[in-house]
């Protein structure tokens, strides 16, 4: 419930235009992996990314970005068998962003140009699961760990079926909801109202909640395309 109303507070202030300001709209594709020193952590997560987002501009060439945005990540294994049964494993997870980017525009003619841009981000994660997905003699079955909360569950097993199950179900050390990344990129504007823009997050924070799990970060890359209103 404390999630939905930060989720809400953050719709309804973007839904407000500040006075000059232009919409920013982002939708990516994004690789993302964990890199870790104990080497533990889990890689090769793919998603999406849409940020929505106000454009200041001090000058022609100068101006910053400021706004909020949604990513949802996967990480799938190969499917093995468990007991006899066809079985698969992925990871899950959903993070709201509040980013807040320097911009410095290079036009080269009329709705043609380079945009560079550098800032950082927070985020928010609102969840994220570790499940192992089965079939039972009912159908297909679940098991999961949420690494946020802590919270383990499940979803159409038996007290027997979960037992089987639960000891090949992905662990990882439980972590921190909160982050801050840096982030930097380029864009090629190919109209006045489009542009195609890539860029690279550094994840900064100790993403464990224990010391003593070592230490981990979030890196990713994104591709994608931003219109401009």
């Amino acid at each position: 419930m404390k999630t939905a109303r930060i989720i809400l507070v953050l719709l309804l202030a973007l839904a407000v235009r500040p006075a000059a300001a232009q919409p920013v709209v982002s939708a990516y594709f994004v690789n993302s992996s964990l890199y870790d020193t104990k080497s533990a952590a889990q890689g090769g997560f793919s998603g999406f990314q849409g940020d929505l987002m106000w454009h200041f501009a001090f000058n022609k060439f100068l101006g910053v970005n400021l706004g909020g945005g949604y990513l949802w990540l996967n990480r799938s294994e190969e499917p093995f068998v468990l007991n006899d049964r066809a079985a698969e494993r992925y990871t899950r997870e959903q993070h709201i962003r509040i980013p807040m980017h320097f911009i410095i525009d290079i036009p080269i003619s009329q709705g043609f140009g380079f945009q560079l841009w550098f800032g950082g981000v927070g985020s928010a994660a609102i969840s994220g699961v570790n499940v192992l997905s089965f079939r039972t003699t009912s159908g297909t079955g679940l098991v999961q760990h949420d690494y946020y909360s802590g919270i383990d569950g499940r979803k159409g097993v038996t007290d027997e079926e979960h037992a089987m199950a639960v000891p090949s179900l992905s662990t990882s050390p439980d972590m921190k909801r909160f982050d801050l990344a840096a982030e930097a990129g380029v864009g090629i504007r190919i109209s006045s109202f489009v542009m195609v823009r890539g860029g690279y997050t550094y994840g900064v924070f100790n993403r464990y909640k224990k010391a003593q799990d070592g230490f981990v970060r979030r890196n990713q890359i994104n591709a994608g395309i931003t219109l401009l209103f």
